[in-house]
C-alpha cells in the first residue's frame, strides 16, 4: 500500500469539502425525532481548581445538562442575575458554569449533553495546570499579539483566512515548548504552528504536513520576544475550529522506551524528548500503569479501522508524567512474558537479529535512517504462529509491513530467501458496512511448511523524515478470541450514498433504540457470541442478542417501558462465548464519528469513547411492536408464523412496513405490513433445509409516521412568563397613569392660583419630585414592555415549534432468537 502521503491527500480533500459543506450538518432533511448533537464546547478546557463559563454549540440541546466523565468536573446552567423584573430568570441557553476540582488530574475528559430529547455524542474537555487565557480579537493582527507568560494555555478559535498571533519572552539557552491540542479535542482545525525569532525570522514550523497535533520544542537561540503564529492549514475557520495552545519551559514526553509495562509493577523507562531540528533525546523516569478502567489516550487517536481498538493499551503514570495533559500509551505485558528489546542504529539496516525462542515479544524502534529491521528464528513444520505488530496503535504515525521468508543455503553456501507471507494492512472485516477501513498495523498467521530457519522483515513504509517510531511485535501461538465494539452511528437513510451520521441511543417511553455491535474475531474464532446489556436506566430492558458464528455484526435493541422515568447514564455491553471448553467474557468498547461527512469521498473518522450513554426522554412512543415470544424454535426446511402485538396511540399515523436485514441467505423473513390502526400482525420465518443448526437473531425494523409536538413544556413555560409580564406591564401602566394624574394636579393647582392670585396648595418643591417619580415609572414601564415583547416573541417561537407535525420515526423490534434444529429425517 502507498505511504502516508496518499492518505494525507485524501484528508486535504476531506477538509476542503468540509469547509464548503457546513450547511449539511444540521441532520436529515426528513422530519424525525430530535437527536441531540454536540458540536463544540468552548473554551475546550480549564485549569484545576477553577470555574470557567463555557458555551456549547449543537442541535436539539434544549434544557441541556453537561455530564463529565470525571466526577470532579461539574457544570450548572449559567443564569442572568435575578432582578425585580425577572426574579427567577431562565438559564441562558447553551451556557454553563464548569467547576474543576483541584484533585482532577491533568488530561482530557469526555463530556456529553443530556437534553430534553436525549443524550448527545461526546466531546473532549481538557484540564491543565497552567494559567488560562482567551484569545482576543486583536490577536489576529501581527501588530497586537497576545503576550503569554510561561507556562500558559490559551483557548482560541481560528478565523477563516486569518492567522492568530501570540508572543512569549525567552532567555537564550532556555527550553521553549509550544504544543497544540486540536485534533485531540475533536476540532475541525488542521493546525499549523510557526515560531518567529525576535528579528522576525522563521525559526520553526510544524503541521504543514497533516499528521495530528503539531509540536515545537527547542532550545532558545537568543534572548528576546518570540512570536507564535497559528492558523488552519487550509485557512478555514469558524466556531468548530477551536484549539488550546500551551506554552511552557518544560518539554513534554510523547513516548517512553520500552513501550511495555507490567500490571502492578513500577519500572524505569526512558522518556523521549522531541526537539525541533535536533535528534531526539531521552531522560530516565519512573512509571507504572495508571489505575483507570479506560485510558484517556485511547480516546484521542483516530481509528482507521474497528480493529484499531484491539490491544491492552493503557496510560503510563508516574511523577514526571502526572503534570502533563497528554497521556503516554504503553502495551500491557504479562509478568511471565519475556520481551526481546532491541534498538537499531542506522548501521543496522543490513543485519539480522536472532530471536532465540518462540513465542516472543520483540520491541524495536525505527529511525528515519533505519526503517527496516530483520529478524531470524527457527520453526518446526506444522506449527502455526501469529505475528501481530503494534505501532500505529501505540500512537506512532507509521505504515508498517511484515514480510516472512524462508531461509535456505545453496550448494555454494549462498543464502536463499523465498517469500512465504506478506502483510501490509490488516484486512477489512466489515466490507460494505460504511465504517470499515484498512488497519495499518499488519497481522500474519503462518503455518510452518517445513522445519528450518525463517527471516521476518519489519518495515515502516512511511519513514520519511519523521522522528523515531516504536513498535512491538508479538509472535505467539494462535489464540482464538474476540472483542466487541459498539458503533454509535447510523446510516443516513435520506442519503443515496448511505453516509453515516452520529447517533447515541436515546429512547422515548415505550420506544426502542438499536446499537450496532461489531464482533472482532481473532485467530480463527468462529463461535456464536451472546451480547447482553447491563447497568441500564430504570425502566429499560434489552433482550440478549445472539451473533451467530457466520456473522460479525448485530443490533442490540434497548426498549423503554411506558412508565420509564426520564434519565441518562452510561451502560455496559457484555459479550459471552465459549472458546474450547472455557467461557469467555468481553466488555464492548464504544466508537463514534468525530464529525458527520458531507461527501462520499470523505472517510468516516472514528474514535473510541469512554462510555456508551443511554437516555430516556419524557416523550411517548406512538406505536410499539413486540413479538409474542423473543425465542422461536424451527426445524430446517420448515416455516413458522410468529404473532406480533401492536400498541398505538392517537398520534400514530398510517401503515408500517417491517423488514429484516443482515440475515444469512438460507434464512428468509417475509416483510411485514402493519395496517393503519391494526393491533396485531404476523411475521413468517422460513429456514432453508440447508441452513446449519444454531441460533440466529432476527431484527425487524421500519419507519413509522406519527404526529409530534416539540417540547410543549417550553411553550407552557413561555406562556406563563408572558402572562406574568403582562400583569407586570398592566400594574406599571396603572402606576404610571396614576402618577401622571398627580403631576397634572400641579398644573391645575397652579392655574387656579394664577387666576385668583392665591398661593398653590402644595409647595412648589414637590413638583420636581413628582416628575422624577413619573420618569422612573415611565422607564420601568418601558423596560417591562420590552421584556414582554421578548417574552411574546419567545412564546410564539416555542408555540410554533410545539405545533403538531407529522414526522418519520425509525422503529426497531427487540430481536427474535430463532433456534434452527436439524431437518427431520424421513420416516
Amino acid at each position: 500500500m502507498a505511504g502516508e502521503s496518499s492518505r494525507e491527500t485524501v484528508r486535504v480533500i476531506r477538509t476542503l469539502l468540509v469547509v464548503g459543506g457546513l450547511c449539511l450538518l444540521s441532520g436529515s432533511a426528513v422530519a424525525e425525532l430530535p437527536q441531540p448533537l454536540l458540536w463544540s464546547v468552548f473554551p475546550a478546557g480549564g485549569r484545576q481548581a477553577a470555574t470557567v463559563e463555557v458555551a456549547v454549540a449543537g442541535v436539539d440541546l434544549d434544557d441541556g445538562r453537561l455530564l463529565f466523565e470525571h466526577p470532579g468536573i461539574t457544570a450548572c446552567p449559567a443564569r442572568p442575575e435575578p432582578s425585580e423584573l425577572l426574579p427567577a430568570p431562565e438559564p441562558t441557553p447553551n451556557r454553563f458554569q464548569v467547576t474543576i476540582d483541584p484533585a482532577v488530574p491533568p488530561g482530557f475528559y469526555e463530556v456529553v449533553c443530556w437534553s430534553r430529547f436525549g443524550v448527545s455524542n461526546p466531546r473532549l474537555f481538557a484540564v491543565g495546570t497552567a494559567e488560562e487565557f482567551s484569545k482576543p480579537v486583536t490577536a489576529q493582527s501581527a501588530s497586537s499579539p497576545l503576550h503569554l507568560p510561561l507556562p500558559a494555555t490559551v483557548n482560541g478559535r481560528a478565523g477563516s483566512g486569518a492567522i492568530d498571533h501570540y508572543a512569549v519572552d525567552c532567555v537564550a539557552g532556555s527550553q521553549l515548548q509550544i504544543e497544540m491540542a486540536a485534533e485531540r479535542l475533536d476540532s475541525r482545525l488542521t493546525p499549523v504552528l510557526k515560531l518567529l525569532g525576535p528579528d522576525g525570522s522563521l525559526l520553526a514550523t510544524a503541521g504543514e504536513r497533516p499528521a495530528g497535533d503539531p509540536l515545537i520544542s527547542l532550545v532558545v537561540p537568543t534572548s528576546g520576544r518570540f512570536q507564535i503564529q497559528v492558523h488552519d492549514l487550509f485557512m478555514g475557520g469558524g466556531n468548530d475550529w477551536f484549539y488550546r495552545l500551551a506554552v511552557s519551559a518544560t518539554p513534554a514526553i510523547r513516548s517512553v522506551w520500552p513501550p511495555l509495562a507490567q500490571p502492578e509493577a513500577e519500572a524505569e523507562f526512558l522518556g523521549t524528548l522531541q526537539r525541533t531540528g535536533l535528534p531526539t533525546s531521552r531522560m530516565p523516569l519512573q512509571g507504572s500503569l495508571a489505575r483507570q478502567p479506560r485510558t484517556s489516550w485511547r480516546r484521542l487517536r483516530r481509528l482507521l479501522s474497528p480493529h484499531d481498538v484491539v490491544g491492552d493499551l493503557v496510560d503510563l503514570g508516574g511523577p514526571r508524567l502526572a503534570g502533563q495533559a497528554s497521556p503516554v500509551p504503553v502495551l500491557i505485558t504479562p509478568a511471565t512474558d519475556a520481551a526481546v528489546v532491541i534498538e537499531h542504529s542506522g548501521a543496522d539496516v543490513g543485519t539480522m537479529t536472532t530471536v532465540p525462542n518462540l513465542p516472543a515479544r520483540v520491541v524495536g524502534r525505527w529511525e528515519p535512517t533505519a526503517a527496516r529491521h530483520a529478524y531470524r528464528f527457527d520453526a518446526t513444520a506444522g506449527s502455526t504462529w501469529v505475528f501481530d505488530l503494534f505501532s500505529r496503535r501505540l500512537g506512532c504515525r507509521t505504515d508498517p509491513a511484515l514480510e516472512l521468508e524462508s531461509m535456505t543455503v545453496s550448494a555454494s553456501g549462498e543464502e536463499i530467501f523465498k517469500e512465504v507471507a506478506f502483510a501490509d494492512d490488516r484486512p477489512k472485516a466489515f466490507a460494505g458496512k460504511s465504517v470499515d477501513g484498512l488497519g495499518l498495523d499488519p497481522v500474519v498467521s503462518f503455518k510452518v511448511p517445513a522445519t528450518g530457519r525463517y527471516r521476518l522483515t519489519v518495515t515502516n513504509l512511511d519513514g520519511g523524515d519523521r522522528s523515531p517510531a516504536d513498535y512491538v511485535l508479538e509472535i505467539r501461538r494462535p489464540r482464538p478470541d474476540f472483542d466487541l465494539l459498539a458503533f454509535l452511528a447510523i446510516v443516513d437513510r435520506t442519503d443515496v450514498n448511505n453516509k453515516m451520521r452520529l447517533a447515541t441511543p436515546s429512547l422515548v417511553r415505550g420506544g426502542t433504540a438499536a446499537i450496532d455491535v461489531l464482533v472482532l474475531r481473532h485467530d480463527g474464532f468462529a463461535g456464536p457470541v451472546v451480547v447482553t446489556a447491563e447497568q441500564l436506566p430504570t425502566g429499560v430492558r434489552a433482550e440478549p442478542l445472539v451473533i451467530p458464528a457466520s456473522s460479525n455484526r448485530g443490533s442490540l435493541v434497548l426498549e423503554a417501558t411506558a412508565a420509564a422515568p426520564a434519565s441518562c447514564r452510561p451502560i455496559r455491553l457484555v459479550g459471552r462465548a465459549r472458546i474450547g471448553d472455557a467461557p469467555r467474557l468481553r466488555v464492548a468498547r464504544g466508537a463514534t464519528l468525530r464529525w458527520p461527512i458531507t461527501s462520499r469521498k470523505q472517510p468516516h473518522q472514528l474514535r473510541e469513547v469512554a462510555a456508551v450513554y443511554t437516555a430516556v426522554t419524557s416523550d411517548v412512543a406512538a406505536i410499539s411492536v413486540r413479538p409474542e415470544s423473543p425465542q422461536l424454535s424451527i426445524a430446517a426446511g420448515t416455516s413458522h408464523a410468529l404473532p406480533l402485538a401492536v400498541t398505538r396511540t392517537a398520534d400514530s399515523k398510517g401503515p408500517l412496513t417491517l423488514k429484516a436485514t443482515g440475515l444469512p441467505k438460507l434464512l428468509k423473513v417475509d416483510p411485514v405490513t402493519v395496517a393503519d390502526k391494526a393491533t396485531a400482525a404476523t411475521v413468517k420465518i422460513t429456514a432453508d433445509a440447508k441452513l446449519p443448526p444454531g441460533d440466529y437473531a432476527v431484527v425487524l425494523s421500519g419507519i413509522s409516521k406519527r404526529m409530534f409536538r416539540r417540547h410543549p413544556e417550553a411553550a407552557a413555560r413561555a406562556a406563563s412568563e408572558r402572562d406574568r409580564l403582562k400583569a407586570v406591564v398592566a400594574a406599571r401602566s396603572a402606576a404610571r397613569d396614576q402618577q401622571q394624574t398627580v403631576v397634572a394636579g400641579f398644573d391645575v393647582a397652579g392655574s387656579e392660583a394664577d387666576s385668583d392670585g392665591s398661593q398653590p396648595s402644595e409647595p412648589a418643591a414637590s413638583r420636581p419630585a413628582a416628575e422624577k417619580v413619573l420618569a422612573d415609572l415611565t422607564a420601568g414601564l418601558k423596560a417591562a414592555t420590552e421584556a414582554l415583547a421578548r417574552a411574546e416573541q419567545r412564546f410564539q417561537q416555542r408555540q410554533k415549534a410545539a405545533a403538531a407535525k407529522q414526522i418519520d420515526v425509525p422503529i426497531t423490534l427487540p430481536p427474535i432468537t430463532v433456534r434452527v434444529t436439524p431437518k427431520p429425517k424421513p420416516q
